[in-house]
């Protein structure tokens, strides 16, 4: 099957440091070399607040024929996206090494180098701007083919949109959120009509950002706070094995760990920071949700929500499931830290 004018957005995420309430910093020095001192324009107090400083809006466009670029703001952070093509048809793959070779080259302006020393440049890159956080790469894959639309593999990770699939794709790290989208055509005119829709997907249309960017921001975003509540949950089930052995043995007056109150009060700290530390990230989830339900209608269409086995995980059920069990743990965890000065009290008691 041939795949016709396949082409990558590549996505390179970063947000301003300091407060939101501030205003942007002066742009990074890559990007005031490609789209010149774009002004941002007035930012509404409220809206500065409650989404950041930077607008919500594409902020420039630039088209050098086989390259576009796409500046766009996104509240609390700036995406830049480079979009590269191969013309002409390839055979059933899309080349993705080397479209992402192709993209990094554009983005870095050197030629004759490898991936990894590109990406090592990229790097060092935004490593050297003072003002700026780098938060991650959002990429997405586009293809077309002519012919009739080939049903979803039967696995996790795909949605049919209306004749467009789209597929959650292997990333190169934590920090990389990547999709392939392909559409099939019978005839020019739906031809012409699949090519826009993958455009507008992967590049946005005027002042409209990329429904995938701006989804991709917010999975950014939870993939990090996923990780990280996991570790924690991880360390509090550790000292809550602790809790339960200290309280037990207190109870029932058996050959008790000997524990003074200086232990318990370690303990107790211990046990609570770990609590709060995972109620942080539970409440940074629950306020994620809206940001990634937003995309989702514009990616998957009106009325659509995202469900447990497509594309979208991180809006879907599944991540639901996954904050409930965050919030399991940390109601044990606060009946566990009861228990535990109760335990104290009858030690106290006992001596």
């Amino acid at each position: 099957m041939a795949l016709q004018n396949p082409r990558l957005a590549w996505t390179v995420m970063l947000a301003p440091k300091g407060s939101s309430l501030q205003a942007p910093p002066p742009w990074p020095a890559f990007v005031q070399e490609r789209f010149g001192d774009v002004q941002l324009g007035p930012v509404e107090p409220v809206q500065q607040v409650l989404q950041g400083p930077l607008p919500n809006q594409a902020l420039g466009r630039q088209d050098s024929g086989t390259t576009r670029w796409v500046l766009a703001g996104l509240g609390r952070a700036v995406a830049v996206t480079v979009v590269v093509s191969e013309a002409g048809a390839v055979d059933r793959k899309v080349p993705v090494e080397a479209l992402r070779k192709k993209a990094l080259t554009a983005l870095m302006q050197c030629d004759d180098s490898s991936e990894d020393d590109l990406l090592a440049g990229l790097q060092e890159l935004i490593a050297a701007e003072q003002d700026w956080d780098f938060l991650g790469l959002v990429e997405a894959v586009g293809s077309l083919s002519e012919g009739v639309a080939p049903e979803l593999p039967d696995e996790d990770g795909w949605d049919n949109l209306d004749g467009l699939t789209l597929g959650r794709a292997a990333g190169v790290g934590p920090g990389h959120v990547a999709w392939e989208l392909h559409g099939t055509f019978s005839g020019d005119t739906q031809r012409s009509v699949m090519d826009r829709r993958l455009q507008v997907l992967l590049e946005g249309h005027l002042s409209r950002t990329s429904a995938l960017v701006c989804y991709g921001l917010a999975a950014l975003e939870w993939g990090v706070v996923v990780r990280r509540a996991t570790r924690r949950a991880a360390a509090l089930e550790a000292v809550l094995d602790e809790v339960r052995l200290a309280a037990s043995w207190a109870v029932s007056g058996g050959p008790a760990v000997e524990l003074d109150h200086e232990a318990y009060l370690g303990l107790s700290v211990r046990l609570e920071t770990l609590r709060v530390g995972l109620e942080e990230d539970a409440q940074q989830l629950r306020f994620l949700g809206p940001r990634l339900s937003a995309p989702v209608e514009r990616v998957l269409g009106e009325g659509k929500v995202a469900h447990s086995r497509g594309a979208l995980v991180e809006a879907s059920p599944r991540a639901a499931e996954l904050l409930c069990e965050f919030e399991g743990r940390l109601k044990m965890a606060a009946r566990w830290g009861d228990a535990l000065q109760l335990s104290e009290q009858l030690i106290r008691e006992r001596s």
